[in-house]
């Protein structure tokens, strides 16, 4: 390939474990975008099914890599270390690509001077009918990581980087399972990376018996986990070190149910600059925090999930 192509070239990486039921569609998607040039880089990660006989079936129009199995975030880092594009899309081995996604945010990104570009998607089932639209906030790139302190809105299927960012901020947390993606899309933006949205639905994410549980199920186990490395690192850049921004950063991650990172966040500010409301709500934080309080979170959760049912 020449040295123009590779400067223009997307690495599309697609991990897959036991996916036989969709990653042929999946592949389909990518090879039917409207950009060009790209390379599909698929990794088997030890699947058992029958994957890697349909992964044979597009020849030399995918390169395909097989591993053990070690897990989602370190088939995505292996895809890494061989890409050659100077940008990286990702994609599930179960979701979609619209036609025109790649070609878009490419522009989108040249025009706008940007590292990273993510968009809005729509759910779809096991049988492609789909189930709702998902929209990212609107924000300026200036406040992208403002915005995502708040709660990672990006659908990793949507995501468009320039590789130059692994270099900079390193590949997947493998220790971070169900949180390792937010946590590198953190360590691009508070190391300078600007993101923007293009708010059009350019992904169809798929929502199934099989991928529910293996996507969500660690979630809240790791959720404070990467909250904690999250504010460790504002901290060692100085970021969000006023009083004001404690205050928000508390709020933030008392949202997101990690009460006890917003207790640690608390106890950095001066009690002599704490307001007495404040001062209530780390009451209540320490509470909810503790083994008394994640058991009313849990009973109230099965409440909702009973009610929903």
């Amino acid at each position: 390939m020449a040295d123009q192509d590779l400067n223009e070239l997307v690495s599309v990486i697609i991990p897959v474990y036991n996916g036989e039921k969709f990653v042929a569609a999946s592949i389909e998607s990518v090879l039917n975008q409207s950009y060009s040039p790209i390379e599909i880089i698929v990794i088997n990660d030890g699947s058992t099914d029958g994957t890697q006989e349909i992964l044979n079936q597009f020849g030399s129009k995918i390169i395909v890599i097989q591993q053990k199995n070690a897990g989602q975030a370190d088939a995505r880092n292996h895809g890494l270390t061989i890409a050659k594009g100077k940008y990286i899309a990702l994609l599930d081995s179960d979701d979609l690509f619209i036609p025109e996604k790649i070609e878009k945010q490419i522009s989108f990104l040249k025009k706008g001077n940007l590292d990273m570009v993510c968009t809005n998607f729509e759910t779809i089932d096991a049988s492609n009918h789909k189930l709702k639209d998902i929209s990212a906030p609107h924000f300026h790139s200036t406040n992208a990581l403002t915005t995502f302190i708040t709660g990672n809105f990006i659908c990793t299927s949507t995501l468009l980087f320039k590789k130059e960012w692994i270099q900079k901020v390193g590949n997947f947390d493998i220790n971070m399972k169900g949180a390792e993606d937010g946590d590198l899309w953190f360590r691009m933006l508070v190391n300078g990376a600007r993101l923007e949205v293009i708010h059009e639905a350019l992904v169809k994410y798929r929502v199934h018996a099989e991928n529910f549980s293996g996507r969500f199920s660690h979630m809240n186990q790791f959720r404070a986990l990467a909250n904690r490395k999250q504010y460790q690192l504002l901290k060692e850049k100085m970021l969000f070190s006023s009083v004001d921004d404690k205050l928000f950063l508390a709020s933030a991650y008392a949202n997101q149910l990690t009460y006890e990172v917003a207790v640690e966040v608390l106890n950095d500010i001066p009690a002599k600059d704490i307001p007495i409301s404040v001062l209530v709500k780390k009451r209540m934080y320490s509470f909810m925090s503790s083994a008394i309080g994640t058991k009313i979170i849990s009973g109230l959760k099965k409440m909702k999930s009973i009610v929903k049912s």
